[in-house]
């Protein structure tokens, strides 16, 4: 067997690639994500000594988690535009162990340890803080899902099969990554990657995975029927509150997959305080109350009405991670299901605070 030859030498002493000050904020950005000009998702070359430190002063100035490593197999993209540069993403090694993820996937621990690197993270998305454009997040979303396969192989020589990406439940709505089709699986246990003893918990995040084939469990050897996936828990496998309610409600059909989502949502919200009501169960900040509401309020109308909201990647993509501004991160992919204020039909409120659930994971 012949490996592919390293991409990088990593020394010991390693120094992150910075420039010696911010990147330059962009220009005149428009508001719609199909009147930026030449807008554009550009590879970094690691051997590229300009693109790498653009890239990292970006994260580290304006990315919650950017002064982090990525660890494992990894690609970077820069959003470029005319206009400036408008956000990165980062792809990095899937997680060791994530048991919603795994339960989804139905692989045992030997199909695991032999797939996992088909597996590949979403890590880091970011959509600039400055940017206000409607739909930019799912924009780059929908083209990294069609490039990484791609380029992923270019590098390493192989394609991966899954994506996958956590957003933290308790700060953000994944909006962007519910329009562009990823669908969440369940929520981490507040461990970090290298945690063994939970002496470094962090905070719970919802899985969000996007299968790059339909076939993927079957080039797995995991059966693709759910009921031959299926297996009795062991004790300590036992479904707690934020977990259960995937469980029972995953398969429900609501008309819109996003609709499910929140449903599940709503009800991890009670199952976590079961004696309160469900607006009180909510109140954990402005986002979830708005969904409980929002739920009960519009969802009936708009898919009566036959309304086309939440595009996929590829409808976003006039001339196509969350697409071009938001993975995960960058909220102005907010149709009328997500927006609380668009009774109007009018789509995007495009406020700052809007904007926080969708700029990273």
């Amino acid at each position: 067997m012949q490996l592919h030859p390293p991409v990088l030498n990593i020394v010991q002493h390693w120094r992150l690639r910075r420039h010696a000050e911010a990147v330059a904020q962009p220009k005149e950005v428009p508001a719609e994500v199909g009147q930026i000009r030449d807008l554009q998702l550009l590879l970094v070359d690691p051997q590229e000594g300009e693109q790498m430190r653009t890239w990292n002063e970006l994260m580290v100035r304006e990315h919650p988690q950017g002064k982090r490593r990525l660890v494992g197999r990894q690609l970077r993209y820069l959003v470029g535009s005319a206009h400036g540069w408008l956000g990165a993403v980062g792809f990095s090694a899937s997680a060791l162990h994530l048991e919603a993820r795994d339960r989804w996937i139905g692989w045992d621990a030997q199909q695991r340890q032999a797939h996992e690197g088909r597996v590949v993270n979403l890590s880091r998305l970011l959509i600039r803080p400055s940017v206000q454009c409607r739909n930019l997040a799912s924009f780059v979303l929908g083209v990294c899902v069609g490039r990484v396969q791609k380029d992923f192989a270019a590098r390493y020589g192989y394609e991966p099969w899954l994506l996958e990406s956590f957003v933290d439940r308790q700060q953000y709505a994944g909006t962007c990554f519910q329009a562009a089709n990823w669908e969440c699986v369940g929520q981490t246990k507040g461990r970090g990657r290298n945690d063994r003893t939970c002496q470094s918990p962090e905070s719970i995040k919802d899985i969000y995975v996007y299968p790059l084939g339909a076939d993927f469990r079957q080039k797995m050897g995991v059966s693709a029927e759910p009921a031959a996936r299926l297996r009795p828990l062991a004790v300590e496998e036992g479904l707690g509150a934020t977990e259960w309610a995937q469980q029972e409600f995953g398969e429900v059909e609501l008309g819109d997959q996003r609709l499910r989502e929140r449903l599940i949502r709503i009800v991890e919200d009670r199952a976590e305080h079961p004696d309160a009501s469900y607006l009180e169960a909510a109140g954990r900040g402005p986002v979830r109350r708005q969904e409980l509401l929002l739920f009960h309020r519009q969802p009936a109308r708009q898919l009566e009405s036959g309304s086309d909201v939440g595009h996929a990647p590829e409808t976003h993509h006039a001339t196509d991670e969350e697409s071009s501004c938001g993975a995960g991160g960058a909220g102005h992919d907010r149709s009328e299901l997500f927006d609380p204020s668009a009774d109007d039909g009018s789509g995007v409120s495009g406020n700052q605070s809007d904007r926080g659930p969708n700029r990273w994971d």
